[in-house]
């Protein structure tokens, strides 16, 4: 594996919401020829911290050199040049020595992303772990990945933006 090869992509359909302060599911409609799309999304409020848990499996060919996690986004009503904070954790379950049922998230990375430039036009925020941030993830081995926005978070940079933060995509490259 080389640096920015693919190692997972993720759709919003595939978020499963942990029990409480969870992201909440919504679309985009995107106008083309008939019939329009429905883009799934989902919104972080600006209010409380809230999380969405999504199931991974790390390919064969991983190397084990670290993973950067892009998360594709736009905004409800904020624009450039507010911020909005931006969280990710690794949780790795191991075969035979990890109830399934038991999760234990090694500690988050954040990373302060400006929103962009007109609403509901597409960012992206990168977040870069080390494999041991990535809670040791190996090569073929299943774990979740923990996305939030953190809005009580007040900087500096704060997370001044209004409005839902809208997560679209996920995608994780070799670090």
């Amino acid at each position: 594996m080389a640096s920015g090869d693919p190692l997972f992509n993720i759709n919003m359909d595939q978020g499963l919401p942990p029990a409480s302060l969870y992201a909440t599911p919504d679309s985009r409609n995107a106008p083309s020829p008939a019939p329009d799309m429905e883009v799934l999304i989902l919104d972080f409020d600006a209010s409380q911290k809230e999380y969405m848990d999504f199931p991974i499996v790390l390919p064969p060919f991983y190397s084990g050199g670290g993973i950067t996690v892009t998360l594709g986004f736009s905004m409800s009503t904020a624009t450039a040049p507010l911020q909005v904070r931006l969280g990710a954790a690794f949780a790795a379950w191991a075969p035979g020595t990890q109830v399934w049922t038991t999760w234990d998230f090694a500690t988050a990375r954040e990373v302060s992303a400006e929103c962009p430039s007109i609403v509901h036009s597409a960012g992206e925020a990168e977040i870069d772990f080390s494999a041991v941030q990535a809670d040791g993830m190996a090569a073929g081995e299943w774990g979740v990945l923990r996305v939030y926005r953190d809005p009580t978070f007040v900087g500096p940079p704060a997370d001044d933006a209004t409005g839902d933060w809208e997560l679209i995509y996920i995608k994780g490259t070799e670090a």
